[in-house]
């Protein structure tokens, strides 16, 4: 009887393996979508916040204003590892630590 049990799981685990392969693809594609996104958006709202509060930028001084350029350069630079230190913790996916539950069986 576990012969067929066993059978029986290796067969739909070759099923979902299609299914698996499919997930992490669009993982790869949302990480690299929110990589893109995330520099984009440091520089947007460096800009933004240069254009609608010229007061503070003003008092920076070119010298601040030069280290805050740099900074902002540094974390679209750095948009991948900021990204993947958040999203490459495998228990965010279902797919690459998958739970399955276990329904007692009384036989």
């Amino acid at each position: 009887m576990s012969g067929n049990i066993d059978v029986l799981i290796r067969n739909k685990e070759a099923e979902l393996q299609p299914l698996l392969s499919r997930m992490e693809e669009i993982r790869l594609r949302f990480v690299d979508d929110v990589t893109r996104f995330a520099s984009e958006w440091y520089e947007e709202k460096a800009k933004e916040y240069v254009t609608k509060k010229p007061e503070v930028t003003l008092n920076l001084g070119k010298e601040k204003l030069a280290q805050m350029k740099v900074q902002i350069n540094e974390l679209m630079r750095n948009a991948s590892k900021i990204v993947n230190a958040s999203l490459n913790d495998p228990e965010v996916w279902w797919h690459k630590t998958p739970h399955i539950k276990r329904v007692p069986c009384s036989l």
